[in-house]
């Protein structure tokens, strides 16, 4: 069987976005969550520490599912694993089920972010131009819709587990009635006629890829850290309302959502390192005005720098991984992940420690070093090869 092109890009685009309406969802009543567990910073940071570790488990698997199968179905599979922890971390009766709750929400992410970036990196490459910035887009617009949705029940009144159940019932219906057939069909990695290292047991950078493992580091303790931390800020470092305090993470999404819609352009025209270099820029040099000033638009208005700042970090670092020569495109994605999620499971404990220590003000001056960092490393992310235009069209089942 044969699938066009704009078929393919559409099923994993739905990936991407049902992700990021989980993801946006779950930031969104973190402050909610925080209050319902009685939770202090440093707990918090025990809590989100967990999300990340779950991904971390999973990614040696969904790398080497990726290697063997391509792993389209693992896609779908993670995804329902988040639909089913997201409403049983609000119905946990204790903290400990809490932590459980959130590990298998972060193993089931990990799982769907390697195989659907994995999958996005077959139809770029078959496509013959950039595209991970569109992809990683439609996942900016499923967190701000998520985020959104979650203001509003929060304004509505709705506790987390109604908000959660509500959200999870309609994701889980698409990925089982508009996703799970057609996933069947999606391309499937590694490519033809290319020399591969084979998949480890657990997937470190390759030493080609160092350099974008510590961009992707660096950028995702930065996103972690104001996906996890911006309302608790606003709300407590700051002195908005709870629903105003989802803004900061909105502004974030929507300024991501926006600079990855223009990244495949940018990208094309002045390449990948100016782009994230520039990116870096932008992010520390508005974070740290915020910080310094602590009025609630210029703090909106910082994070809204961070999300512009790294929002090509991600796409284009799995786009080099996922073309880099000799090196297996799953094996490539899994392992940049892997280093991206370390920051991400650096980052909460690292900003509760330092919040619970000093202030939440100074912690967050750990995301202008890292946006810095990321800028300052953005030659790692200069393409090794142009990408080979290939028929989009695959055969269900065939290898790549």
């Amino acid at each position: 069987m044969r699938v066009p092109s704009t078929s393919v890009r559409s099923v994993v685009g739905t990936l991407f976005v049902i992700n990021g309406v989980l993801v946006g969802t779950w930031v969104s009543r973190i402050p909610a969550l925080k209050a319902q567990f009685v939770l202090t910073d440093a707990a918090l940071g025990v809590a989100l520490l967990f999300v990340a570790s779950g991904s971390l488990v999973a990614f040696p698997f969904a790398g080497r599912v990726v290697t063997r199968s391509g792993g389209a179905w693992l896609a779908v599979a993670g995804a329902l694993l988040m639909c089913v922890a997201l409403p049983a971390a609000a119905f946990a009766p204790s903290a400990v089920l809490l932590w459980a709750a959130l590990f298998a929400f972060g193993a089931g992410n990990g799982a769907n972010d390697v195989a659907m970036n994995a999958q996005a990196v077959e139809v770029e490459r078959a496509r013959g131009r950039p595209l991970l910035s569109s992809f990683h887009a439609m996942w900016s617009s499923g967190a701000l819709l998520g985020a959104g949705i979650g203001a509003a029940l929060i304004v509505a009144g709705r506790t987390p587990a109604e908000h959660f159940v509500l959200v999870v019932g309609v994701a889980a219906a698409v990925l089982i009635l508009g996703v799970s057939v057609p996933i069947r069909s999606l391309p499937v990695a590694p490519r033809r006629g290319r020399s591969t290292v084979p998949a480890p047991a657990f997937s470190l950078p390759p030493r080609a890829l160092a350099g974008v493992g510590v961009v992707v580091f660096a950028a995702a303790l930065a996103e972690g850290a104001v996906g996890d931390w911006s309302a608790v800020y606003l709300l407590e470092g700051v002195g908005t309302t709870e629903a105003s305090a989802t803004a900061g993470y909105a502004a974030f999404a929507v300024a991501m959502l926006v600079a990855r819609a223009l990244g495949d352009a940018l990208t094309a025209r002045w390449g990948p390192v100016r782009v994230v270099a520039l990116g870096g820029l932008i992010a520390t040099l508005g974070l740290a005005v915020a910080l310094l000033v602590a009025l609630p638009w210029l703090s909106v208005l910082g994070f809204a720098c961070v999300g512009w700042g790294v929002a090509s970090a991600f796409p284009l670092a799995f786009s080099a991984a996922g073309n880099m020569p000799r090196v297996d495109p799953g094996t490539g994605v899994a392992a940049v992940a892997t280093m991206g999620y370390a920051g991400f499971l650096v980052g909460p404990l690292a900003i509760g420690v330092l919040a619970e220590g000093a202030s939440l003000r100074l912690a967050l001056g750990v995301v202008v070093l890292c946006a810095a960092l990321m800028g300052a490393l953005a030659v790692s992310l200069r393409p090794a090869t142009p990408p080979t235009v290939r028929d989009p069209g695959v055969r269900s089942g065939s290898r790549r």
